[in-house]
């Protein structure tokens, strides 16, 4: 490791982690990224002695930052800001030998990830590298599922069919098909409604049982007749299959409707 950046060559696996270490004292970066690397496999840890390259730098592709708290350019909170304005989530662990209790506070108070003291032992390392992994799983996680829910939307806003997604006992999201399909002005006037207020009357109890045992996963998939409760007053034949899933971390009914003529 060099003395601005130094890098670890190992090649990344499947679930490879790279790390970025900012701390003023060269010999502590290049200490505490050579044992993070030494104990967790996943990690490929690099260290920085200067805190002002650190939002370029990530542009590298980092997944975690590993900061000090007392530099002499600034403090490892005004990084924390400026990293933040970069990337809103990217995980931030401050590890510092000064623990005040406001310096912890104000730290939670601008989105750190994990808040670590320093100690002289080697022990530390193995702490400090769990909770960089399981940071960095948690996000992924995280992204991945937003991922997935912003692509499920997309499909579901361009699909000719009406459908709906249903948590709890309310519509959370509608796509315009079915705006129209309930005579509805907007997508306003159907999400945070009961999902009831739109299915006809004497099929209500069947359908509430239904999305109860589709939410909870005691049905995989189920296609049934129904009749859709207009807000205009009339009732429109249907055909609807319903889904189990996930929305933004709930579980969830997707709902399918077809007019049957």
């Amino acid at each position: 490791m060099d003395g601005t950046l130094g890098s670890g060559m190992r090649e990344r696996g499947d679930g490879g982690v790279r790390v970025l270490c900012v701390d003023d004292e060269k010999g502590f970066g290049d200490m505490s990224a050579a044992q993070l690397e030494r104990r967790f496999d996943r990690l490929t840890v690099s260290a920085t002695t200067d805190p002002a390259s650190v939002v370029e730098l990530l542009e590298d592709g980092f997944d975690c930052v590993v900061s000090d708290y007392e530099m002499p350019e600034f403090d490892g909170l005004e990084l924390l800001r400026r990293v933040r304005r970069a990337h809103p989530n990217l995980p931030f662990i401050l590890h510092t030998g000064r623990g005040s209790e406001d310096v912890a506070m104000e730290a939670i108070e601008e989105g750190v990830t994990d808040y670590l003291r320093k100690d002289s032992g080697s022990a530390q390392y193995d702490i400090l590298g769990n909770r960089v992994l399981n940071s960095v799983d948690r996000y992924r996680n995280r992204e991945a599922l937003e991922y997935s829910e912003e692509r499920c939307r997309r499909l579901i806003d361009s699909s000719p069919h009406p459908i709906s997604i249903v948590v709890g006992s309310e519509v959370v999201y509608a796509n315009q098909a079915f705006v129209r399909l309930v005579d509805a002005d907007s997508i306003d006037d159907v999400e945070g409604e009961r999902y009831l207020e739109f299915v006809g009357e004497r099929y209500r109890d069947d359908v509430r049982n239904l999305v109860s045992r589709v939410a909870e996963d005691s049905v995989s998939f189920d296609r049934r007749e129904g009749a859709v409760s207009t807000l205009t007053g009339r009732e429109i034949p249907v055909s609807v299959v319903t889904t189990p899933i996930l929305y933004e971390g709930e579980k969830a009914v997707q709902v399918v409707f077809t007019e049957v003529r």
